[in-house]
């Protein structure tokens, strides 16, 4: 997936969402505690959301990760009924998997560097957080314990 994809959906998302409420980028940035120059980076393709602002964002327009980043058309989300951290779940993920670190970094073409951080609580950024979800075969909100529907 691109970064213009992510892009692309991001700027449809937040024009229908300000077509609705009214609302325009200095305004949601208010309301929302969210730096108004950070979300015009967003929406120009500057850069991307981290992870973190990707949840903010998908609890703000009551979605899912996967739909916010264009993975899915599909809006719907479900809440689970015990959270998890994403370190559980990729510990979860790579024992079910039967996969080494060194074979998931190979795999995905993720520095082994990078995937030793997970395991120590670091959060992917976006790309890789797609790319995991992809190899393990489940949605990034299921990657992230934000659900527990794969």
């Amino acid at each position: 997936m691109s970064k213009s994809k992510f892009q692309n959906n991001l700027q449809d998302i937040f024009a229908e969402y300000f077509t609705q409420t009214g609302l325009n980028i200095n305004s949601f940035a208010v309301k929302f505690n969210i730096s108004e120059s950070k979300i015009y980076y967003w929406l120009s393709g500057t850069y991307l959301p981290s992870i973190k602002s990707y949840i903010l964002l998908a609890d703000i327009f009551q979605c899912s990760v996967d739909y916010l980043i264009g993975i899915t058309e599909d809006k719907t989300f479900v809440k689970p009924q015990n959270p998890v951290s994403f370190l559980t779940r990729f510990e979860q993920l790579m024992h079910e998997k039967g996969c080494t670190k060194y074979s998931l970094a190979k795999y995905c073409k993720i520095g082994n560097s990078a995937v030793s951080k997970w395991s120590k609580g670091k959060i992917p950024n976006t790309e890789n957080m797609v790319r995991l979800a992809e190899f393990f075969g489940c949605s990034v909100d299921y990657l992230i314990g934000r659900t527990d529907i794969k």
